[in-house]
């Protein structure tokens, strides 16, 4: 098996010539009947072709070309951390995923024609937490981060299981033509563990209990506004901004003392930069503002908008001014694209009123630090480029810059 967490050398595939990408010619198909592949003196590359970005070494066997054998990319510190064989530039047998302290965070397994028939995902303390099986039918399936079991789904069939390993939720028949699918809840389970269900954060799990929940609350079941009440304090941001925004839809007056004491908590901790206590904290009050009718929706927002905007513009100013202490290095021109832009605002994107595309070039940058070669990109309306650039970098991260 290709796997292994202990430290590594470099090189560590062994094989000549080895060469660096961005020392081969990438040749794209015109009539796109072949495949692109990397040319070395004009011809198809045989060899190891290996970069190094943002703190990772790919070390890529290749034949024509293409990839063709054991490819790997190793993280600065040595450890191994993605590992499998390739034929035809496609993703073949066994393929392994680590972090840089080596634990094992994905592991993947093709057949000879490339189809995946098994792709697994661990958290950090190496606890399988989601499984997909393509055997005679596709199976899917989650863990909690404790190893319980939350979602089975195999063709025709979805479950749903409470941390008791309890199927709570069943839809039968689902996606099966000619038929209609049945769901089956159990609602003395579902109101007994929904609350820590939430906590897994697997949005296909999510959906299923909110629809499940939304159901209570128009059949106006007093147990499901005890549960929301209890929402609005979730651990998981998401789940408490959801329900928050489910009080100020369905004008649940009861939430108000819970919200303005949720307020009062957050209030002296909002620092400006912390995501979660500001979207939670402006939500609030909004939200406040629909229950209880004091204040203005409308002018609340405004008011938030200017402060982020300020907040962004001083926030740029601040990392500008350090990058300035960057020492420079010289970049030089080996790559242009050209592509489309549209430009949206925040309101158009929710009306038809859209901007007009616009042409942009990319220009690709080739430059080196301490020995190393790294890539930069710089972008323009114009098309043309200058043949080299100033470039400012950070020491220990060169693949860092600014122009």
């Amino acid at each position: 098996m290709l796997q292994s967490s202990k430290i590594h050398k470099i090189p560590f595939l062994k094989g000549e010539p080895r060469i660096n990408y961005d020392d081969l010619e990438y040749v794209e198909d015109e009539s796109y009947m072949e495949e692109d592949f990397y040319a070395c003196n004009g011809e198809p590359f045989n060899g190891i072709a290996w970069n190094e970005l943002q703190g990772f070494i790919s070390e890529d066997t290749m034949v024509g070309g293409v990839r063709q054998g054991r490819c790997v990319k190793i993280h600065a510190n040595g450890c191994l951390i993605e590992d499998g064989c390739y034929s035809d530039d496609e993703p073949v047998g066994e393929h392994y995923f680590r972090d840089q302290s080596g634990t094992l965070i994905k592991y993947e397994k093709y057949n000879d024609d490339s189809k995946m028939l098994l792709s697994q995902t661990y958290n950090l303390q190496g606890v399988l937490t989601r499984e997909i099986k393509d055997e005679d039918k596709r199976r899917y399936r989650y863990w909690t981060d404790q190893g319980k079991i939350l979602y089975d789904s195999i063709k025709g069939e979805d479950k749903y299981y409470a941390s008791n390993s309890n199927v709570v939720i069943s839809i039968i028949n689902k996606g099966i033509s000619g038929t209609q699918a049945e769901i089956i809840y159990n609602d003395e389970e579902l109101y007994a563990f929904i609350y820590e269900m939430f906590h897994s954060n697997v949005n296909i799990v999510d959906i299923e209990l909110w629809k499940w929940f939304h159901t209570k609350l128009d059949n106006n079941e007093e147990p499901a506004w005890e549960l929301l009440l209890k929402l609005l304090n979730h651990p998981q941001v998401e789940i408490a901004k959801t329900a928050i925004r489910i009080t100020g839809i369905r004008d649940y007056k009861p939430a108000i003392p819970i919200l303005q004491r949720m307020l009062e908590s957050k209030d002296g901790n909002v620092s400006g930069i912390g995501i979660y206590d500001v979207t939670v904290n402006d939500l609030i009050q909004t939200t406040l503002i629909k229950l209880t009718g004091v204040g203005n929706e409308e002018i609340f927002r405004s008011e938030q908008i200017q402060k982020r905007l300020q907040w962004a513009e001083y926030e740029n100013k601040r990392r500008l001014k350090v990058k300035m202490n960057w020492p420079t290095t010289t970049g030089i021109l080996i790559e242009r694209y050209t592509g489309q832009l549209t430009s949206k605002t925040a309101d158009q994107l929710f009306s038809d009123n859209h901007s007009d595309s616009k042409i942009e070039y990319l220009f690709v940058y080739k430059y080196q630090v301490e020995g190393y070669s790294y890539r930069a990109v710089y972008n323009s309306e114009s098309d043309i480029a200058e043949p080299e650039k100033t470039i400012r970098y950070r020491k220990k991260k060169p693949e860092e810059y600014i122009f």
